[in-house]
């Protein structure tokens, strides 16, 4: 039994001026019975024929685009080892095309009528018109200026409702996800939220820029627009702005560490300690049993002391009792390089609050790992069927041809860089 071929039947039809009524191309078994049909649609039947098809032909011209073959090596081999043409076949194999339809009639009828790509004679092969050109300094100075970064994508959001979502101020060469470069290892190479979109012409990523919140908002949520290369910018600015704060808040006899043998109240704690002495940051692990007090100034011993000496040599706080040291030497120095780490952890779960859409949930926080007084850190390497078993999860199992529903990043580090943002939600 043969399979199913899924079809648009409108799609692989010729529409008449008056949009009423679509002429059927005949396919090679109906021409041979010299079958000819006339059906008859809606306005705005055939204006979503027109949709449809006008969007398979865009999609095939993104992966035989410049800005793709740059980043894609299956596509790229295709052209160079064929001389530029490329197998219908092989677009066929993409989600994003198989989305529409799997029948080649219907993608060869909507380059025809919405595309400049070349077909051959047998109309199972394609062509650019123009040759590839091989991403460099000069292309990339082309195509930032067109380029915009757009920030607060939920992580439900598709790449198919981004590209209808920029498509609405004009046409668009491709859109790159920005991805967790840093911080925990398992976020590493997942969508962040936000994505960098070059357009096709400058005037209409300018009028992206320029338009309404109401009118460049997505499922509803107001979205935050810039130039990628004033974003880029401001980001290396943050980034260095955030390093001296952090080497400037490392000082000696700063950091008081508790434990307890109850779960710890973060509210209740912070304040208390508020109260003796200016707090930089409360750095506590949700669930665990310790903490550490960043103070302002090196005032740790003398807090612990004052704290001691008024109540019977014990730490209570709202009804917990806590024994309580003051990091010296080794155990502080691990600690304090620690602090980046923390950082990175901290803004990436920012990030996933805001992506998942709801800011007052709270998310796991790993942040850095303990210190012993000796400054080492205990191993929590995980047992090899384990790590084994987090491999496998986040090993994917396609491979080309079959598309990913994510476009491809850059490849160069200095690309990598550029589509990164750490900028705090």
């Amino acid at each position: 039994m043969s399979a199913e071929v899924k079809t648009i039947p409108p799609a692989e039809k010729e529409v008449s001026a008056d949009s009423t009524v679509i002429k059927a191309v005949p396919t090679a078994a109906a021409a041979a019975n010299g079958q000819k049909t006339e059906v008859k649609l809606k306005p705005d039947q055939a204006a979503r024929v027109d949709e449809i098809m006008k969007r398979i032909a865009e999609q095939v011209e993104f992966y035989l685009g410049d800005f793709n073959l740059n980043r894609d090596k299956f596509f790229r081999e295709l052209v160079q080892n064929g001389e530029g043409w490329v197998p219908l076949d092989a677009i066929l194999k993409c989600n994003r095309v198989k989305k529409f339809t799997s029948n080649p009639d219907d993608i060869v009828n909507s380059l025809k009528k919405f595309s400049e790509l070349e077909l051959d004679e047998t109309n199972t092969k394609i062509k650019r018109k123009t040759a590839f050109l091989e991403d460099s300094e000069e292309a990339r100075a082309d195509r930032d200026p067109r380029t915009v970064y757009v920030k607060r994508f939920l992580k439900t959001a598709t790449i198919d409702a981004m590209q209808d979502y920029f498509r609405k101020f004009g046409p668009i060469d491709g859109i790159v996800l920005n991805k967790f470069q840093e911080g925990d290892a398992k976020l590493k190479g997942k969508f962040k939220g936000s994505v960098h979109c070059i357009f096709k012409n400058k005037p209409d990523a300018e009028a992206f820029l320029a338009a309404s919140v109401e009118s460049t908002m997505f499922d509803s949520k107001e979205m935050q627009r810039a130039w990628k290369t004033v974003h880029a910018v401001e980001r290396e600015q943050r980034l260095e702005n955030k390093k001296v704060e952090i080497e400037e808040s490392k000082i000696p006899g700063s950091v008081l560490h508790l434990s307890c043998q109850r779960q710890i109240n973060y509210v209740p704690l912070r304040e208390y300690f508020e109260k003796l002495s200016p707090v930089r940051f409360l750095d506590h692990q949700r669930g665990q049993r310790e903490a550490r007090v960043r103070f302002q100034a090196g005032v740790a011993k003398e807090v612990l002391e004052n704290i001691l000496s008024h109540n019977n040599n014990k730490i209570v706080i709202d009804g917990i009792v806590y024994k309580g040291r003051v990091l010296e030497g080794k155990e502080e120095k691990a600690y304090f390089d620690t602090y980046w780490d923390t950082f990175l952890e901290s803004k990436n779960n920012r990030i996933l609050r805001n992506m998942r859409g709801d800011l007052k949930q709270q998310f796991k926080f790993n942040g850095p790992k303990p210190v012993d007084k000796n400054g080492k850190k205990p191993d929590t390497a995980k047992p090899a069927a384990a790590a084994e078993e987090d491999v496998k999860a986040d090993s994917p199992t396609k491979k080309r041809p079959v598309e990913e529903d994510t476009e491809p990043e850059a490849t160069s580090k200095k690309t990598k860089a550029e589509e990164e943002d750490v900028k705090s939600a």
